[in-house]
C-alpha cells in the first residue's frame, strides 16, 4: 500500500485534539508549572496521557515554528533521544523518534504522521503512528503508538498559549512510576527549556 493511500484525516486527528484538550473529563486536578500561570494535566489512564497548557513571549508563528523543528527537538524534549524526517507525502512530514531508556526500561520508538495547519482556531501542530511499511521504526526500542500528540498554540495578550498534548501507548511493561515521572518530571522540564529558546 502506498503512504499517499493512508495519509491521517486532519478533521479527525483535530477533533481527537480538541476533545480532549478542551474537556475537563480525562484529567487528574492539574499541577502547577514552572511558572504560576502553567499547569500540567496528568490523566488516571494507564497509559502516558497529559496534557500541558503555558504561556510564551512570542508570536504563535515563532513557537510554531521552534516546536514543529524536528532537528532541534532534542534541545526542549528531554525524553528525545534521536528524531528525524524520513520522507513527506501529501503535505504530511514522517518522523522517527527514539526517546532516552528510563531505567529500567528500555528506549520508546516510533515513526509518525505530523503536520501542521494555521487555522482561525490557532496554530495546530498534530502527530500519529505512522504504520506505511516503507518507514519502519531502527529496532533502537520497544515500539509505541501515540493516538494524538501535538500542540495548539493560540495569541495571547504577552505572546501565546501553547496547549501540548501527548496521548500514547508506550508499548510493553512500563512502571508505573515512570509513567507519572513524564508530567512530573519531563514535562515542567520542557515547559522551562521552551521558554529559554523561544526568548
Amino acid at each position: 500500500m502506498s503512504p499517499s493511500a493512508v495519509v491521517p484525516d486532519w478533521t479527525v486527528l483535530v477533533n481527537k485534539f480538541v476533545a480532549l484538550a478542551d474537556s475537563s473529563e480525562h484529567w487528574e486536578t492539574p499541577e502547577v508549572g514552572p511558572s504560576a500561570t502553567d499547569r500540567i494535566y496528568r490523566s488516571n489512564a494507564g497509559k502516558i496521557r497529559y496534557k500541558a497548557e503555558f504561556t510564551l513571549a512570542v508570536s504563535p508563528s515563532s513557537a510554531a515554528d521552534l516546536l514543529n523543528c524536528i532537528p532541534r527537538r532534542h534541545e526542549w524534549d528531554t525524553l528525545c533521544a534521536q528524531a528525524e524526517k524520513m520522507g513527506e507525502v501529501e503535505g504530511w512530514t514522517i518522523m522517527y523518534i527514539c526517546t532516552h531508556p528510563q531505567w529500567p526500561a528500555q528506549a520508546r520508538e516510533e515513526v509518525l504522521w505530523v503536520g501542521r495547519r494555521d487555522t482561525d482556531d490557532g496554530i495546530y501542530l498534530l502527530g500519529t503512528t505512522c504504520d506505511v511499511f516503507e518507514y519502519p521504526v531502527k529496532g533502537a526500542g520497544v515500539k509505541m503508538r501515540t493516538a494524538i500528540g501535538g500542540s495548539r498554540i493560540r495569541a495571547h495578550k504577552d505572546g501565546c498559549i501553547v496547549t501540548h498534548l501527548f496521548d500514547s501507548d508506550p508499548g510493553g511493561l512500563l512502571p508505573s512510576y515512570i509513567v507519572r515521572k513524564v508530567s512530573a518530571v519531563a514535562v515542567p522540564k520542557n515547559i522551562r527549556l521552551i521558554r529559554e529558546l523561544a526568548k
